[in-house]
């Protein structure tokens, strides 16, 4: 997929004052991403990933736009690329809730951007961060509630079958494996 082109711009951001740990990157990056969607309210945004240095104590931003295949391809070459010590992915993606038996058969039958044509599609941000020793991991599942004009407003936890995805163990459970 990495021989595929793709439109994407790395930006080094201000040095932290400190060295941060996993816990304060992925909570930065969250915060950070999450207040700027409500500030710009655009209604399409690419793809983020952000890699945190120790070392240098650096900050990378990579946003990638106009993939002709889901993002996520793209991300654990680039990952395997900067060695970060912390990186948190944010996209947006759509999600439907399927009902558990006919999974297998969707799941099987799916080509990208089946679920962008399905009525009862839900707009999410997924948020994946990941240390380089697997000892932490932050996730977040939510929904995008946009007004009449197409602009976000706020964010709401996914919630599918009664079932709060945001739920750590769930969360763990979600990993994807294009993410190394």
């Amino acid at each position: 997929m990495m021989g595929s082109k793709m439109n994407n711009k790395t930006y080094k951001i201000k040095k932290p004052r400190t060295i941060l740990s996993a816990k304060e990157f992925f909570s930065q990056a969250f915060e950070h991403h999450t207040n700027w969607m409500l500030k710009i309210k655009k209604p399409v945004f690419p793809f983020f990933m952000q890699f945190y240095n120790k070392r240098r104590n650096e900050i990378e931003v990579i946003v990638v736009a106009d993939c002709p295949y889901s993002p996520l391809e793209y991300a654990k070459p680039l990952i395997e690329k900067h060695d970060p010590d912390y990186y948190i992915v944010l996209s947006e993606a759509w999600v439907k809730q399927t009902n558990p038996k006919d999974y297998e058969e969707l799941k099987n039958n799916y080509k990208y951007g089946d679920i962008k044509k399905s009525p009862d599609r839900k707009e999410i941000l997924q948020v994946t961060g990941k240390s380089k020793d697997g000892k932490s991991n932050f996730g977040k599942t939510l929904v995008i509630i946009r007004n009449e004009k197409k602009e976000i407003i706020r964010f709401e936890d996914l919630i599918i079958n009664n079932i709060n995805i945001n739920n750590p163990k769930i969360q763990a459970e979600m990993r994807t494996d294009k993410l190394p």
